[in-house]
């Protein structure tokens, strides 16, 4: 931490030295003025071509070449110079310390409980909605299993979830190739799967790698992604009830792995879906207090102010992730807990921490589903029941303490000192033993198969008399991810929504102090590299290097943008659009928030450049405002447009692999490189969408504004004015308003595709077909 602080504080140093070293450098640097008396005439009839008339020559000139000639030799060039390439080498160094020192920190500490959590805990505080109390001032609120009185009238609680399953079937069609022996379907689940999960039972799913159990626990709940390749059938009942086709179970479901924005805490991350659940319905003191159940419950109390973290940032430990990803799903304390391996990638003693919280959710009456991997003694015998499941077949259904009998009145006996659940992965692992023959392992799951259909069979599923399904019911009254994910029951206000979305937002953006020291020298150090290449002065020789700064200003500044929110956006619409899915909130005001919480830093980052970049090179000092207006118009047009990829983008790395050519086709079709007359007639929308086109058209008619050049040393055609630099360009015709309003628009236009791309990409799942006579 100590390395983390000290360069942190060196960068602050350097990049305060660099605002003050640059605009003095820039002083020393002396320009040539124009030669009065000197003027650049134009042909009213030569199609925008300029000739020079110095007294001796009065012809107009056709520019087909240019021949510059620089005078530009006074010392306190090189001495700006100088300053400037130092001042980059320095940056540069403080922004690889920053990488390493990062890096070390990561690795010397074992987890990260810093003061993260408050660094814009007054930031947060101008979004909050009424007076917040002090934390001297909050009075300590006692945990309760119902935390108002009010709770019953929010949340219609089920008695219990009693589970039936009948016939679940799982097909997939896929192709096969000519001459293969391979069927053309493949059965995932083999409809053999029937049985009865009690209220207050504990259930374990176990089987060999690939045999169908994480499938089969997503089939139940009716959570197979929709494919057109996969065909579901099957009978479900909840206590008693037929389930429709498309129903999703009411259930608290818990992923394998469930991602988190990581620069919140733990508290935060519960508080933030405790709002948005319950926002309109219960007051702040009965939000906090379900927090603290819910804490207390998942033994969550000692982290609750640690951030989550993730990969890349340090935060709360695997367990404690596993068991946060619980408490977030039951907040509405549904009755039926469906887990997808809980305890995989955990340590003994955090695998079994998780299975004890689950089993006291199991004492006060829950029903609790979890596929298991390779279970030790002691996590095993938390469960009631279990289920064997062996290449998509059901292999045994019934209570923990008799499966141990069952195996051997069916012969098969377990080594000395063997465990159950080791012994009973052996008896329906496809593989062969030591001691059997591929032939032997085929026949012993086919007696376990006809063994375990037969015990199903006798089997009373509690189906109650009547043919009537039950009705689909809104999810505030049954919980975060519960019945039919088509509903659109209110739960909180758009405006609340949008709220504590932005206060999300902006928690998120602030707290990477890291990432904003790295961006700022990134940008620092962009600006003082081309301040030390490009010295703009009045010759004529200025005029094609401010084209050049100019554009290489506009490429970078889309380059930067597209691309940080390529890597960024893509990982953040996965958690967007599961929470979305869920009803937490809804697309609109997720994206609001999304698009005002980046203002800030895109302001600051830009600020950053456009300063030292404008001094340091000396562009036009009468359009200084103008300039950075523009540079951050082009950044916010670009991100729009890196945000519109991603949304459409299944992940980051394929919106990655996209962006070299969308950022070439820009490149291209910037007004420069391909004149429109010779663009393709298919292709000439694009120089009409080309944030680069209209991002450098800007720059330059904003820079050229009111500018005066020396002509009197020019071997060849020159120009006087910027408006006749311009015209040599074949940019006389542009202006700064319509290059700022074509960027508005594209960047509205790509914020309306993003949000697009947010609401169709919605999750949509399989629908089961019954099989009831």
């Amino acid at each position: 931490m100590m390395i983390k602080s000290s360069v942190s504080k060196a960068c602050l140093v350097l990049f305060v030295s660099c605002l003050l070293i640059t605009p003095s450098a820039a002083l020393w640097h002396t320009r040539a003025k124009p030669v009065v008396g000197t003027t650049t005439t134009c042909s009213a009839n030569s199609g925008g071509t300029c000739g020079v008339n110095d007294g001796n020559n009065s012809n107009n000139e056709t520019y087909s070449k240019f021949h510059y000639k620089t005078n530009d030799n006074d010392g306190s060039r090189n001495l700006h110079q100088i300053l400037l390439f130092v001042s980059a080498v320095l940056s540069l160094g403080i922004s690889i310390g920053i990488y390493m020192g990062k890096s070390s920190s990561s690795n010397a500490t074992s987890k990260s409980k810093t003061g993260r959590e408050s660094i814009i805990s007054d930031t947060l505080s101008i979004f909050s909605s009424g007076s917040n109390k002090s934390s001297k001032q909050k009075k300590h609120t006692p945990k309760v299993q119902i935390i108002t009185k009010g709770f019953d009238t929010v949340l219609r609680r089920m008695n219990g979830a009693d589970v039936a399953f009948d016939g679940i079937q799982l097909q997939l069609t896929q192709k096969v190739k000519k001459g293969s022996d391979q069927p053309a379907t493949r059965m995932l689940l083999d409809g053999s799967f029937r049985g009865r999960i009690k209220s207050g039972r504990m259930v374990a799913i176990m089987g060999p790698s690939g045999a169908g159990k994480s499938v089969f626990l997503h089939a139940l709940a009716g959570r197979i992604k929709a494919d057109s390749k996969l065909a579901l059938q099957g009978d479900r009942y909840l206590n008693g009830q037929v389930q429709p086709p498309d129903a999703v179970l009411p259930a608290a479901f818990v992923e394998q792995e469930v991602n988190f924005f990581p620069r919140m805490t733990v508290r935060e991350t519960l508080a933030f879906r405790v709002a948005l659940h319950y926002g309109d319905l219960l007051d702040k003191d009965a939000q906090q207090a379900r927090v603290s159940d819910l804490l207390s419950q998942l033994g969550l109390d000692i982290c609750a102010d640690t951030i989550v973290g993730d990969q890349k940032v340090r935060g709360i430990s695997s367990g404690e992730r596993k068991r946060l990803s619980i408490a977030v799903e039951m907040i509405s304390s549904p009755d039926l807990v469906c887990c997808d391996e809980p305890t995989s990638n955990l340590d003994s003693t955090a695998a079994a921490v998780v299975v004890d919280k689950l089993r006291q959710m199991a004492v006060k009456g829950k029903t609790i589903l979890c596929v298991i991997h390779q279970p030790s003694a002691m996590i095993f015998s938390q469960f009631d029941d279990v289920l064997l499941v062996s290449q998509g077949k059901q292999m045994y259904f019934g209570p923990v303490f008799g499966i141990r009998k069952y195996m051997e009145d069916l012969g098969y006996l377990p080594e000395d000192e063997t465990g159950t659940p080791e012994f009973i992965l052996d008896c329906v692992s496809p593989i062969p033993s030591m001691w059997e023959i591929p032939k032997e392992a085929e026949d012993r799951l086919q007696v376990l198969a006809k063994a375990a259909m037969k015990q199903a069979a006798d089997m009373d599923l509690g189906v109650k008399n009547g043919d009537g399904m039950a009705e689909s019911s809104c999810p505030s009254l049954l919980g975060d991810s519960t019945a039919s994910l088509d509903s659109d029951c209110p739960r909180t206000s758009m405006w609340t929504q949008f709220k504590l979305l932005l206060q999300r937002a902006v928690a998120e953006n602030f707290r990477g102090k890291d990432v904003i020291m790295i961006k700022t020298t990134q940008q620092a150090v962009v600006a003082i590299i081309y301040g030390a290449i490009y010295s703009l002065g009045h010759n004529q020789a200025s005029i094609l290097d401010r084209f050049g700064l100019l554009s290489l200003t506009s490429i970078g500044g889309a380059n930067m943008a597209i691309a940080t929110a390529l890597r960024s956006f893509p990982k953040e619409k996965t958690i967007a659009g599961a929470e979305i899915a869920i009803k937490q909130y809804r697309a609109l005001p997720y994206f609001a928030a999304k698009a005002i919480s980046e203002l800030p830093l895109v302001f600051f980052y830009n600020g950053v450049m456009g300063i030292i970049l404008f001094f340091a090179t000396g562009m036009n000092p009468d359009r200084f405002w103008t300039f950075l207006g523009l540079i951050t118009l082009h950044s916010l047009a670009s991100e729009a447009s890196g945000m519109a990829v991603g949304a459409v983008s299944p992940s980051s790395e394929v919106a990655l692999a996209v962006f070299p050519a969308i950022l070439i086709l820009n490149v291209i079709f910037d007004g420069r490189n391909i004149s429109i007359e010779n663009t393709p007639f298919l292709l000439r929308w694009i120089p009409k969408v080309s944030l680069i086109r209209w991002g450098f058209e800007g720059l330059v008619v904003n820079e050229f504004e009111g500018l005066e050049f020396d002509a009197t040393d020019s071997e060849g055609p020159a120009a006087a004015t910027g408006k006749q630099a311009l015209a040599m360009f074949g940019m006389d015709d542009a202006s700064v308003e319509d290059a700022v309003q074509a960027e508005a628009t594209i960047m509205i236009a790509c914020w309306c595709l993003a949000y697009l791309g947010l609401t169709l990409t919605k999750q949509r799942f399989v629908t089961m077909q019954p099989v009831r006579g």
